[in-house]
């Protein structure tokens, strides 16, 4: 099977084929969220990391400097009138700081925090989605279906001070993993540069 051009357009565009290829059959199997996770956890963090990480080996950051000005343009300026979220409004989209986790997510003080203003930058609000898929801090609400779709990013202080949080339904986080896996698979890439060799060719034995 064909190697990777690059984890900057290509790897996202694969992405993105597999979430819309699959996400019928994963929906009629009660899978789609598990999908969805999958897809956003490879999607979001690989590109990002390589594009945000000046120290990262691919060097990605200086050989796609096109893209990665294009992305710090786009995580520079308020979420809700940008390319990763079209339809102007919060959705479900809400923020906040959580200190007391004790218990389930239902006993946290979620339905206090506000929805997403017009001015927050996207830049935090992927850095949370980041850091929890990274590290796992994932919850869930909602029963028998799941509702809502929490992520926590621990806040680095000198003092525990607990966590930034993101809460979103599974709907708006398919829509924003779509338009985020689209923006980079529109990256003007230079044609000379490729992966070299099979080392990175999909092979299934």
């Amino acid at each position: 099977m064909t190697a990777y051009r690059n984890f900057i357009q290509d790897y996202p565009i694969r992405c993105r084929r597999l979430l819309s290829i699959y996400f019928k059959g994963a929906r009629e199997n009660n899978l789609e969220v598990t999908l969805l996770l999958n897809i956003a956890s490879s999607g979001l963090i690989v590109p990002y990391a390589r594009l945000s990480e000046g120290a990262h080996p691919s060097g990605d950051s200086a050989h796609f400097k096109g893209a990665k000005d294009n992305l710090d343009k786009i995580l520079n300026a308020p979420f809700l009138s940008s390319e990763l979220h079209p339809k102007k409004e919060p959705q479900s989209w809400r923020l906040g700081k959580l200190k007391e986790l004790s218990g389930d997510p239902d006993s946290w003080q979620l339905d206090q925090m506000k929805p997403i203003t017009k001015k927050k930058t996207a830049r935090p609000l992927v850095q949370i989605l980041r850091n929890a898929l990274a590290h796992g801090n994932i919850f869930i609400r909602g029963n028998p279906h799941i509702e809502t779709l929490v992520f926590l990013s621990r806040i680095k202080c000198v003092e525990d001070i607990g966590y930034n949080c993101l809460t979103v339904s599974p709907p708006d986080l398919k829509e924003f993993v779509l338009c985020w896996l689209q923006t980079l698979s529109n990256a003007k890439i230079p044609g000379q540069v490729f992966m070299e060799g099979n080392l990175f060719a999909e092979h299934v034995a």
